[in-house]
């Protein structure tokens, strides 16, 4: 007997099957699981939206952030999303203080 039998449709927790099964699919997409997320709305009937997740392009940028390469990262951010920084100055700082501290 698994976790989703043992639930059903409507288990004491108060979320239903369907409502289980999007937020899986939506940590399968966040970390970028994409075969994975597609195979499981497949199997489960949730519709997959991968392409409004950005997938690809975010991979390379945590791949970018972890081999140091932030002037790069920036760039591709830049690229893909031209307003990211201005909506999160806070990250934006973060990034720059990054930088200083590889030059130190």
């Amino acid at each position: 007997m698994n976790f989703m039998s043992e639930c059903g449709d409507n288990s004491s927790n108060g979320f239903s099957r369907r409502e289980i099964n999007s937020l899986v699919l939506e940590y399968l997409i966040i970390e970028g699981f994409e075969e994975a997320a597609y195979q499981f709305s497949q199997d489960t009937g949730v519709p997959y939206n991968g392409e409004c997740y950005h997938i690809s392009e975010r991979l390379k940028v945590i791949d970018m952030v972890m081999k140091n390469d932030i002037e790069n990262c920036i760039l591709e951010i830049n690229t893909s999303w031209p307003e990211f920084f201005d909506r999160n100055p806070d990250i934006y700082f973060q990034v720059y203080t990054k930088i200083l501290i590889i030059i130190i």
